[in-house]
């Protein structure tokens, strides 16, 4: 002990302490937080626009849908969704680490994607073509449980950081 302050021994790490619990309280976690919002971000897409920009591929006369942002089919009675992946890195990702959502997505049953892809062959109305597929968990909040990722439905848990009014 350097004696500089009139601190009892100790009491330089206590308050050290007691900053960092609080702030981990404040902040949700030791999760990567960065993670945590951006997967919020992307969730937080698909609850304001899963059904107005997605295109509803089980109707026999959809409506018109401006700015097209994918389709949306219905997988064993819950929603999946199908995005270009243009769409899901420039504006859903806008400003996030995609390569890092991808991951967590997949890594918690969300993302339907290949092995070596982080998207899905699949046929539209008639067309093969490269989709983002997405689980209905992504706007229930729950993992997912079905495809590919089956084996991994470990759930994503989110913390409020603060208000996003």
């Amino acid at each position: 002990m350097l004696g500089v302050l009139p601190w009892p021994e100790g009491e330089a790490y206590g308050a050290a302490a007691t900053c960092f619990s609080a702030w981990l309280a404040q902040r949700g976690g030791i999760g990567a937080a960065e993670i945590a919002a951006g997967v919020k971000q992307v969730r937080d897409y698909f609850q304001a626009n899963g059904v107005t920009r997605f295109l509803d591929l089980d109707v026999k006369k959809p409506q018109p849908v401006r700015d097209l942002a994918g389709y949306r089919r219905l997988k064993d009675g819950s929603p999946e969704f199908l995005v270009f992946p243009e769409v899901f890195r420039q504006e859903i990702c806008a400003k996030l680490n995609v390569d890092m959502i991808f991951v967590e997505l997949k890594r918690a049953g969300i993302l339907l994607s290949e092995a070596v892809h982080y998207t899905r062959n699949v046929r539209i109305l008639g067309k093969q073509t490269r989709m983002v597929v997405l689980t209905h968990a992504i706007v229930s909040g729950s993992s997912g449980n079905s495809g590919s990722n089956a084996e991994n439905t470990e759930e994503i848990v989110l913390h409020d950081v603060g208000a996003t009014g």
